[in-house]
């Protein structure tokens, strides 16, 4: 996220890409459900990524799918890198202030 400044010299976030990757939705078990309910985790979402190097992830702070902008929470990277290796991003969706 970047901040610019709109005519009356208010600061706004907006979105500022560092890079693109194809994403799919990540569904939990009951048990994972049952688990974070009631917690500040309920609320979220999970995406899985092919896998990045070490590091990849540092300074970001926002991921944006079609119609939505999400606040990256936890990253669960594959301890071992590989052609079949993934990457859990959870995101929690951001609202609107005011």
């Amino acid at each position: 996220m970047k901040t610019d400044y709109n005519a009356e010299g208010v600061p706004v976030d907006t979105f500022a890409p560092k890079r693109q990757t194809l994403a799919g939705p990540w569904a939990r078990t009951m048990l994972q459900q049952y688990q974070i309910a009631g917690t500040s985790r309920e609320r979220t979402v999970m995406y899985v990524v092919r896998h990045m190097p070490p590091g990849a992830y540092e300074g970001v702070t926002h991921v944006t799918m079609p119609g939505h902008t999400y606040e990256l929470t936890d990253v669960q990277s594959e301890p071992v890198p590989g052609p079949r290796a993934y990457d859990l991003l959870t995101l929690l969706e951001v609202t609107k202030r005011g």
